[in-house]
């Protein structure tokens, strides 16, 4: 996507380049009950500021259907026809008994931490939260609905718990890049930027999850999953059939696990893990395939609002960067830098301008980062340790600061709507990490 002949803005990079995100931001603070609007709304206002017509409009919407927000809206569609799959053979209701009995699940709380823990390990081992939650979510939901744990604070699970597995897992692109940059070993990069993080990071949105749940307990138009009898009666006995599938489900999971493990093939794995683990789950679970096909579509289509939003929310990024609003916002931070040579200063500043003036995958937004500043952080004496913490924390927080795939994923896998509150979490918890990296600063500019 390009600015068209009459475009609004002509000379870029430009601020007024992020009023479509930043109506965006507002018209999902104020229609909390639709996804879809606020986005058509701002699009529109930004395509009309690009100057971009029918024809172009169309173009990037194609090219969008296949970018990484499309395929994650796809994952949504075919997580959600596996999920339908497993109810229906019996394979949820086997893993939830399992699962509760194994981590003595007993109430809300309890629940909120296992389920963390469950889609924090599967990030840590495959490196990937998207993929992670897209694997662990069609078997996690039952549990949250078991114990009224709200689709929105899934939604943080997803997120965070998913974040802390990243920062912890070897196999994540942003460690590997960060590590690259800093000249950092693993146990290094651990001990200065991403295990402090990590910390930070999980008590957080631990806490965060709670007090949304305890927010949320006395609303009544909050959401809520909707318990399906299978759902209602988890403790059943289970049958040969139902064992015997979930079984052969666990088996070709850990092999998944492994394959991607090894072949570091993360999302594009994910999309052949679905269909063979619908197929398996059938054959063991004496489903017919045909029925199998039709429960995987049917409830799939379910989900065709949110992959509908997570293309559209790529092409508002796209229209915002195409008019410089992030690249401008990036300026006005460097501005303020000057001439100092302090450290602290240096790596305030550099943090401020990744999480709120640079956009993109963690990685790339390390990597710019690193053009941008890293010689001056050289110059200054600041250690790679402690310039590890910039690179995360400057690409981290984009992610959640602003509607991302990050949130939108989030919320279509675990069925949720409720953006409004999913943007004020990640606000939160982004404050706590800004002032946790501001206090890392200047402490240890002070000894090091």
């Amino acid at each position: 996507m390009q600015l068209g002949s009459w475009a609004l803005i002509q000379n870029t990079p430009s601020l007024i380049g992020l009023i479509p995100l930043i109506l965006y931001i507002v018209l999902a603070l104020i229609i909390s009950d639709n996804m879809i609007l606020p986005l058509a709304i701002s699009l529109f206002v930004g395509v009309v500021m690009s100057g971009n017509g029918a024809i172009s409009f169309g173009a990037a919407l194609g090219a969008g259907l296949g970018g990484t927000m499309g395929q994650i809206g796809f994952l949504v569609i075919m997580g959600a026809g596996l999920g339908g799959v497993m109810n229906n053979v019996g394979v949820t209701t086997t893993l939830c008994k399992w699962i509760i009995k194994l981590f003595r699940v007993n109430s809300k709380k309890s629940a909120i931490l296992v389920i963390s823990f469950c889609q924090f390990i599967l990030t840590l081992f495959i490196g990937s939260g998207v993929t992670a939650a897209a694997i662990d979510m069609p078997f996690l939901i039952p549990i949250a609905a078991i114990f009224g744990v709200r689709p929105v604070t899934l939604a943080c699970i997803e997120v965070f718990a998913g974040f802390c597995g990243m920062l912890l897992s070897p196999f994540s692109a942003p460690n590997i890049t960060a590590m690259e940059l800093t000249g950092l070993s693993f146990p290094q990069y651990l001990l200065w930027g991403a295990g402090p993080y990590l910390i930070v990071m999980a008590i957080a949105s631990t806490l965060l999850c709670f007090w949304v749940e305890k927010k949320l307990a006395n609303d009544a138009k909050a959401e809520r999953y909707e318990l399906s009898d299978e759902e209602k009666n988890y403790d059943v006995e289970l049958t040969p059939q139902r064992r015997r599938a979930t079984i052969a489900f666990l088996i070709a999971f850990v092999c998944s696990i492994i394959y991607v493990i090894i072949n570091g093939s993360g999302l594009s794995f994910t999309f052949t893990y679905m269909i063979m683990l619908t197929v398996i789950i059938s054959i063991f679970g004496k489903y017919r395939i045909k029925d199998a096909i039709d429960t995987f579509f049917e409830s799939g289509s379910k989900m065709m609002q949110i992959f509908a939003v997570c293309v559209l929310s790529q092409l508002l990024i796209d229209t915002v960067n195409i008019m410089g609003g992030f690249e401008a916002l990036g300026n006005l931070f460097t501005s303020f830098i000057g001439g100092t040579a302090s450290k602290s200063a240096l790596l305030i500043i550099s943090t401020l301008i990744g999480a709120f003036g640079i956009s993109g995958v963690a990685s790339t937004q390390m990597i710019v980062i690193d053009q941008l500043f890293g010689s001056m952080s050289k110059a200054v004496g600041i250690i790679p340790g402690m310039w590890s913490m910039v690179l995360i924390a400057g690409s981290y927080l984009t992610v959640v600061l602003y509607p991302s795939m990050t949130h939108f994923g989030a919320l279509g896998l675990t069925r949720s709507k409720d953006m409004k509150t999913l943007l004020k979490v990640c606000w939160i918890a982004s404050g706590i990490q800004l002032v946790f990296c501001f206090t890392y600063y200047i402490v240890l500019s002070i000894f090091f």
